[in-house]
């Protein structure tokens, strides 16, 4: 899948995420956006995160990451992503923030660079949220 294909089907689920203030039963964009929510809540929970892990937690399941990675027995292991569970046991946040700001400078010309699409403090705060990721039970 090109690159921007990938980009397009981040965007639309990133967007799917967004849901929108209505006032009827939740739409099927709403109900995956709360189903997405509850899911990071988990993953909060059970590895007990806090400040910048727990936000990079949401961040993850809201900006498409579980188009390609899996991540607690949630997402899809499309175009060879890992399982990032237990990320954390590999790998630092420093190492994580700068390969996710720019997957190229590791030789990785699948993954989106999402250095451009957030900001510093969010590529940060998906890095606390990954180097946190240790599997706990």
């Amino acid at each position: 899948m090109a690159l921007a294909a990938r980009l397009a089907v981040a965007a639309l689920a990133s967007s799917a995420v967004a849901g929108c203030a209505a006032t009827q039963s939740p739409s099927p964009r709403e109900s995956l956006g709360s189903e997405l929510d509850a899911k990071a809540s988990e993953w909060v929970k059970r590895e007990h995160l806090v400040g910048a892990a727990a936000r990079g937690a949401h961040l993850f399941a809201a900006s498409g990451c579980l188009i390609c990675h899996t991540y607690a027995g949630a997402g899809t292991r499309n175009l060879g992503a890992r399982d990032l569970t237990r990320v954390g046991r590999r790998r630092r946040a420093r190492w994580i923030e700068r390969y996710v700001a720019n997957p190229r400078r590791f030789g990785d010309q699948v993954m989106p660079v999402f250095g451009n699409a957030f900001s510093s403090r969010q590529v940060g705060e998906l890095a606390a949220f990954l180097a946190a990721s240790k599997g706990a039970a």
